[in-house]
């Protein structure tokens, strides 16, 4: 019987612009590179919100967003759901990998989706003085992410169905799932889910 390898899932951390800009690169091989950050975590994938300042057309275009702690480019390599929605001055959301090219860095975008509004921004920069990340950090080292991966599907899977297009009302979902409110955030620091507007979250694709 052959075995199949697990792999842990890599989280987009919640983080502000300054903290990916100021980070250490690190190259190992056979392994994606990574920002060490002022605290000591290690950053793959980042869950950024920012405002568009700047915007390139062409064939694949290009983002320059800012959170008000700093700017950065989101530079696309492919074809990104959402990244021709963004328009200059519109809020943000951005799923992507840190890259550094020569002295620069910026953000290869998975995932681009506009936010409805420039509170989520707010919100974002508040969320970033609490202690969220170190918690989701001591979470991950003690092996509890992947005794939740099913489940976690399971309810990703419940709000896709409970989504009609605006967003699955957190409310349905906490009564049609046994899932709690630490489900949903838990969720929402991973950046699977985002929310499009108070009290409804969309599972990001």
């Amino acid at each position: 019987m052959v075995e199949r390898s697990y792999q842990k899932p890599v989280v987009a951390h919640k983080v502000a612009i300054a903290d990916i800009l100021a980070g250490r690169l690190i190259e190992r091989p056979n392994e994606p590179s990574a920002i060490v950050l002022g605290d000591g975590r290690e950053l793959v994938r980042a869950n950024v919100i920012g405002l568009v300042v700047d915007r390139s057309d062409g064939d694949l275009p290009s983002l320059v967003i800012d959170d008000g702690t700093e700017r950065i480019l989101v530079r696309p390599f492919e074809r990104i759901p959402g990244l021709t929605d963004a328009a200059l001055g519109n809020t943000v959301l951005v799923i992507g990998r840190p890259r550094t090219y020569g002295v620069d860095r910026f953000l290869v975008p998975e995932c681009v989706r506009v936010l409805e509004s420039p509170r989520w921004l707010e919100l974002r920069r508040k969320e970033l003085v609490r202690p969220t990340m170190a918690a989701e950090a001591s979470r991950e080292s003690s092996g509890l992410v992947e005794e939740e991966v099913v489940g976690q599907k399971g309810l990703l899977d419940h709000i896709r169905g409970l989504d009609k297009g605006i967003g699955a009302d957190v409310e349905e979902v906490l009564q049609k799932t046994k899932c709690t409110q630490e489900d949903l955030q838990r969720l929402l620091v991973r950046g699977e889910v985002f929310e499009v507007s108070p009290g409804r979250i969309k599972v990001l694709e």
